[in-house]
């Protein structure tokens, strides 16, 4: 495998180039450190380097791009380090994609908007989950009455 030494990415065709030396170009302009790999799922997070002082910064671990949807996925995890955090798992996924769809330099493909989809959807309840969530709401209301309108 052949990396570009510009982007540590492997030599890629020329229509990914571009979307590849965008997500180099978004992380070195932030100071986001880039862990790229074939076995990776994408990730966000921080490091701490031993020194003094110790340095802690941003990292994303990347698959390296072979298509559109990788590209996406890799957008969407500068979008945790750049876009609007949340305490909730659901709203840092929703407003990863949020940043994403608002700094990306193509528009998604039909199958990267169905891939999207199903990537959000893996965080919201289950059917089972939402009737756990209905009965407990049931169950402060018998406590507390019905919410005020």
């Amino acid at each position: 495998m052949q990396l570009d030494p510009n982007t540590g990415h492997p030599v890629v065709r020329a229509r990914l180039a571009p979307l590849v030396a965008h997500v180099v170009a978004l992380c070195s302009d932030h100071d986001i450190i880039i862990t790229w790999g074939t076995d990776a799922r994408g990730a966000a997070g921080y490091m701490t380097f031993h020194g003094d002082p110790p340095i802690t910064k941003r990292v994303v671990w990347l698959r390296y791009i072979k298509s559109d949807i990788g590209y996406w996925v890799a957008m969407h995890e500068i979008g945790h380090c750049l876009g609007v955090n949340s305490e909730h798992q659901l709203n840092k996924e929703v407003n990863a994609w949020q940043w994403a769809f608002h700094n990306s330099i193509i528009p998604p493909t039909p199958q990267a908007l169905r891939r999207i989809l199903a990537y959000v959807s893996s965080y919201l309840p289950t059917e089972s989950g939402l009737e756990w969530i209905a009965d407990l709401k049931a169950e402060v209301e018998k406590v507390d009455g019905p919410p005020a309108p």
